[in-house]
């Protein structure tokens, strides 16, 4: 945690100039510094002057300002793979109003751009602060305008835990599991009261991992939100190496997520070496694998393959970072950003994203991420406003 000191005058300026907008970027000789807010909605319960790992009966609502630090030189498109320093101050809560007050602003201000709430959903043994870090590097690289807002359940901070005789190597994956299925009526009544600040059309999920298994086992299941969407869908539900076994999404997850968002996409790869662990533990093929879509049927989910993607890869991260991260994965975040500003699925050819290599799917190319933030202007859609 960072000291209060460090960056706490940051979270004042930051919520006594907007409800949420970043502050202003500060400039020295060789570095920019700026502000970014992002938001969450949390079951974990309080343990000490921290969230913890443990399931709470009631919501917290609130807002983190992360400071940010990168060199000035960095040319605009190298922003999605360029590195740079972050602290975040504490936590500032919200009551209900106030965190529907604030998105209500925020998503006022973000019309122009077509910046519609995102709803980030973490995955297994992350952290609060770790799932506050993912979201808001998240909306810095992708230069986000609108709330980006993270459910944050609770969930194991480390990979691994102390073992069980039944689960000696995988335990916090088992704990975690439950916990994200234990956390499907939470996230359905956090989604309602986002729905409460703005249409439903505006808004995007993206789940992340064993989020977005959360995500789509809640939406799918019965309840009143899934008759609310299926009247008015999300904009889009975007689902990052989806920790989901396939055969299962096909048979299960498929049908139903039709109805309740304008576009689905998976993002998969055949170098994520945490959803290779996850088919050993689980022995079945996971649907954010590249090899899982010979057993997806839907004809109108998009199925974008981001292992030739470029990636926010330092030195050190080249070797040890299991290619699995969405707030590393450069090109497959611009796709995303293009997707949540209305952008079609043509536009990902004809700016030299991607490579189509089927009616509903695509290859990202190595190609240098283009530095505009939507692609294929002419072909953004206007619906989603």
């Amino acid at each position: 945690m960072a000291p209060a000191f460090l960056i706490g005058a940051a979270t004042l300026l930051a919520a006594a100039a907007s409800p949420s907008q970043p502050a202003p970027a500060t400039r020295d000789t060789a570095y920019v510094v700026s502000f970014d807010t992002t938001y969450y909605i949390t079951n974990r319960s309080r343990s000490g002057n921290g969230l913890g790992g443990r399931r709470s009966d009631s919501f917290e609502y609130g807002f983190v300002v992360t400071r940010f630090r990168e060199r000035v030189a960095v040319p605009d498109e190298a922003r999605w793979t360029a590195g740079f320093s972050s602290r975040q101050a504490d936590p500032v809560s919200l009551t209900r109003d106030e965190f529907i007050a604030h998105v209500k602003a925020i998503d006022a201000r973000a019309t122009a751009r077509n910046d519609g709430p995102v709803v980030y959903v973490h995955g297994f043994a992350v952290s609060f602060r770790r799932a506050i870090a993912q979201g808001s590097e998240i909306a810095h690289r992708g230069r986000f305008g609108g709330a980006l807002i993270v459910f944050a359940w609770p969930a194991h901070h480390a990979l691994a835990t102390w073992p069980r005789p039944s689960a000696i190597l995988t335990r916090a994956y088992r704990d975690d599991l439950a916990s994200a299925a234990a956390s499907a009526a939470a996230f359905r009544a956090a989604l309602g009261d986002l729905l409460d600040a703005v249409p439903a059309g505006r808004v995007t999920v993206a789940g992340h991992s064993l989020g977005a298994r959360l995500a789509t086992e809640a939406l799918a299941a019965p309840s009143w939100l899934r008759d609310s969407l299926s009247r008015t869908p999300l904009g889009a539900l975007a689902l990052f190496a989806p920790d989901i076994s396939a055969a299962h999404f096909r048979d299960s997850l498929d049908a139903p997520l039709v109805p309740l968002a304008a576009r689905r996409m998976i993002y998969a790869s055949r170098a994520d070496r945490m959803l290779m662990l996850s088919r050993l533990f689980n022995r079945n093929s996971r649907a954010g694998q590249v090899g899982g879509q010979r057993l997806l049927a839907a004809a109108d989910i998009e199925f974008i393959d981001v292992t030739d993607g470029r990636r926010a890869d330092g030195a050190l991260r080249k070797l040890v970072e299991p290619r699995h991260a969405m707030r590393y994965a450069s090109s497959a975040l611009r796709d995303f950003f293009g997707v949540v500003r209305g952008a079609t699925g043509d536009c990902r050819v004809s700016d030299g994203l991607a490579e189509q290599t089927g009616p509903r799917s695509w290859r990202l190319t190595a190609a240098t991420v283009p530095a505009h933030d939507v692609a294929c202007s002419a072909a953004v859609s206007s619906a989603r406003r």
